[in-house]
């Protein structure tokens, strides 16, 4: 069961299209996907465990027998006029080729593409107890960026190519 949750002044039903396509290979089933809105551009953390703040926490006794998730991750987003926007990297941490990447979004939908799945990738982590890197995130992140684009241009490319009107002479 998956539990999502958006606050965002974005249109709920493209934000889960969104979150779905930004989970590529991922499980998403037991974690929370919290999408809010923010005055900045962006910003995310996941959680291995359940906050106690979480819409999904148990606030009473009654409340211990629905299901809830077990993992959550928090998207903040911010408005379309925060766009484009490129990111700056983390400071003092570096990668192979001496720096992380720092995409141009240019849009919200594509950092929000690129944040959910920086944050599942996080996930992935914890269920699998595996080191906890944000090389592997950054990368996946990147992937599923990649792919959004991608996307978006084969579609642009059909809608145009079916509006295109031929005249024969």
């Amino acid at each position: 069961m998956t539990f999502f949750s958006n606050t965002s002044t974005h249109d709920t039903k493209l934000v889960k299209q969104i979150v779905k396509f930004a989970a590529g290979h991922i499980d998403i089933s037991n974690v929370g996907i919290s999408v809010k809105g923010s005055s900045y551009h962006f910003a995310g953390r996941a959680y291995s465990t359940l906050p106690y703040k979480s819409r999904w926490f148990p606030k009473r006794l009654k409340d211990y027998s629905k299901p809830r998730p077990r993992y959550l991750i928090s998207c903040r987003i911010g408005a379309a006029n925060k766009f484009p926007y490129q990111t700056t990297g983390y400071r003092g941490r570096k990668i192979e080729n001496g720096h992380w990447p720092t995409p141009l979004f240019t849009d919200w939908q594509e950092a929000l593409v690129f944040l959910v799945a920086h944050e599942l990738m996080h996930i992935q982590q914890f269920r699998y107890k595996t080191r906890l890197t944000e090389k592997e995130t950054e990368a996946y992140g990147m992937a599923r960026l990649v792919a959004w684009r991608e996307t978006k241009m084969a579609t642009a490319e059909t809608v145009a190519r079916e509006n295109t009107i031929t005249i024969n002479s």
